[in-house]
């Protein structure tokens, strides 16, 4: 399965379930397929611009509606990955409050997504990678 059928399905299925742990690999092929999306939408967003005459201030308008559209869509489903991610490592999903902290919470989230899971089951279930 190439990566956008994982991606999307990956939303379909999984969009709104913040129960159980999910790999890292998983998290970061999430968050690696959303940030090329949001290049994609840019470039074609600017050349579309460029092509039809448009202005920097156009182009950057109709690139902030699009992405501010797609961030809606993609926010529950970032939302539960994340909490996923830190119930891999034995945290409560409470812990991505932590984004409200100016750098610091930041900094903090992003080693708690580089961290590797807890082997084995924890409170929040089976290791994903046991079958592995």
């Amino acid at each position: 399965m190439n990566s956008f059928n994982w991606y999307f399905s990956f939303i379909k299925n999984n969009y709104a379930n913040f129960k159980g742990r999910l790999r890292r690999k998983d998290y970061w092929s999430f968050a690696l397929l959303t940030v090329c999306i949001y290049l994609a939408i840019y470039a074609v967003v600017n050349i579309l611009t460029y092509i039809f005459g448009g202005e920097a201030v156009t182009a950057a308008s109709i690139y902030s509606v699009i992405t501010g559209i797609i961030g809606l869509i993609l926010l529950v489903p970032s939302l539960a990955i994340s909490i996923r991610r830190l119930h891999d490592i034995n945290k409560s999903g409470w812990f991505l409050l932590l984004a409200i902290i100016p750098i610091v919470g930041g900094i903090i989230l992003l080693i708690f997504a580089c961290m590797e899971g807890t082997r084995g089951p924890n409170e929040y279930g089976e290791d994903p990678k046991a079958n592995e």
